[in-house]
């Protein structure tokens, strides 16, 4: 066959695909309207980042100057806002059952007793309303800073009564002083989220469309290879490029929309080079592409898109390496997230566009989607001539059941 055919035959499936997305309301609403509406929805739900003033209540079972300075220290976090000071603990925890309060710090009788004496170890009992992370967040946070201000301090007097005082006493408690300081992020929800989950998002609206589009070519009983006559039993690498070709159209605008334009609309972390993002969407959508084709040939009904999808995303969160580090991650689960694109995807974007990594720092992310690409695009090739082998099959088998019924009617 000449060049010339051959990029027809690609031509004519490439305005076949294109043709079914949009005539199916349902993919195109994945595509267009998932594609484009959750990354709003997303960054509006964590919009304001930070939580301030989570309301707390403070039980001081016996009351004296250390409870009282750390009280008031506590009140000075803009994280909390004591919103109670209950006499036990009965009721602080009916103030957080009826959600007046979202967290509790208790003092024990002993406390200041523990910070005078200089040879107790004195402790604080917090209890978090674990409903929604960031109250846990804040409250733990809020509490953490103000003891160790106070540890600071007690080790200070401690000193002092030992006769150290001033510069001597300081460099004991601290010999270094420092200033902690968040890189890459500004410590909100929405800048550690959302850049990941818009990754997801590509990944995730791609495979649920590509796999309806294979489940309603099933319900249909229509053929997944479009080239006509005998020719498709040939063309199952065309075929492919050709679809590829179709998706890859579409969602490169939906790319560079998710994760191009979204960042600097709400002020997401976006500090990369936007050729090295372009770099990364590349090898990210040919592997995704082919990675959602191997698996349409088997979607047999166009609902199972859906099913899988909802079985698949918090999954692929938790494996993606941003909220479960892959260090921490069981071998075998680190193993099996490499298997999905969208694992190396968010991981060469978070560097990428949060960190401010060139595309030669992230090269292992990128030729793994490379490698990906090809594989997928091996696998989506097999799997459709599978498909084709026993959709053959299945016809010579009614064939021949029709022509046994005939034979026998004749018969008859």
């Amino acid at each position: 066959m000449s060049i010339s055919n051959w990029f027809k035959d690609i031509w004519f499936v490439f305005c076949t695909e294109i043709n079914r997305i949009f005539h199916d309301s349902g993919v195109m609403l994945i595509f267009f309207g998932a594609g484009l509406i959750y990354p709003i929805i997303y960054n509006l739900i964590y919009f304001n980042d930070d939580l301030e003033e989570v309301p707390i209540a403070v039980v001081d079972a016996r009351p004296g100057v250390e409870s009282r300075r750390f009280i008031h220290n506590l009140e000075a976090s803009p994280l909390v806002k004591i919103a109670a000071t209950p006499q036990n603990m009965y009721q602080a925890k009916q103030l957080m059952v009826e959600q007046k309060v979202h967290g509790i710090v208790h003092f024990p009788d002993d406390y200041n007793e523990a910070i005078k004496s200089g040879n107790k170890q004195a402790h604080i009992d917090v209890f978090n309303d674990m409903s929604t992370f960031l109250y846990m967040k804040n409250v733990t946070s809020a509490v953490n800073f103000v003891m160790l201000n106070t540890m600071h301090d007690v080790q200070i007097q401690r000193y002092n009564m030992m006769g150290m005082v001033g510069e001597p006493a300081e460099q004991l408690v601290q010999a270094v002083p420092y200033s902690p300081v968040a890189l890459f992020s500004t410590g909100g929800y929405s800048s550690f989220l959302v850049p990941a989950i818009l990754v997801l998002i590509i990944h995730q609206t791609l495979f649920f469309g590509i796999g309806m589009l294979g489940g309603t070519a099933r319900e249909e009983n229509s053929e997944l290879y479009y080239l006509p006559g005998k020719e498709h039993q040939k063309a199952f690498a065309r075929i492919i490029l050709g679809r590829a070709l179709a998706y890859m159209l579409i969602y490169l605008g939906i790319s560079f929309y998710c994760l191009i334009f979204i960042p600097r609309l709400f002020h997401l972390p976006h500090v990369g080079n936007l050729l090295d993002i372009i770099g990364f969407i590349i090898p990210f959508l040919i592997a995704t592409i082919n990675f959602c084709m191997t698996v349409s040939v088997f979607v047999r009904h166009r609902e199972t898109g859906m099913i899988t999808l909802l079985a698949t995303t918090l999954i692929l969160v938790f494996i993606s390496g941003f909220s479960w580090p892959h260090a921490a991650m069981p071998t075998f689960w680190r193993y099996v997230s490499y298997m999905f694109p969208s694992t190396l995807g968010v991981n060469a974007f978070l560097h990428i566009n949060t960190m401010g990594a060139h595309i030669g720092e992230t090269m292992w992310e990128i030729r793994g989607l490379w490698i990906q690409s090809a594989i997928y695009l091996l696998t989506a090739t097999l799997s459709l001539q599978i498909s084709a082998y026993k959709d053959k099959k299945k016809r010579l088998a009614e064939q021949q059941a029709n022509t046994i019924e005939y034979d026998e009617e004749q018969k008859k």
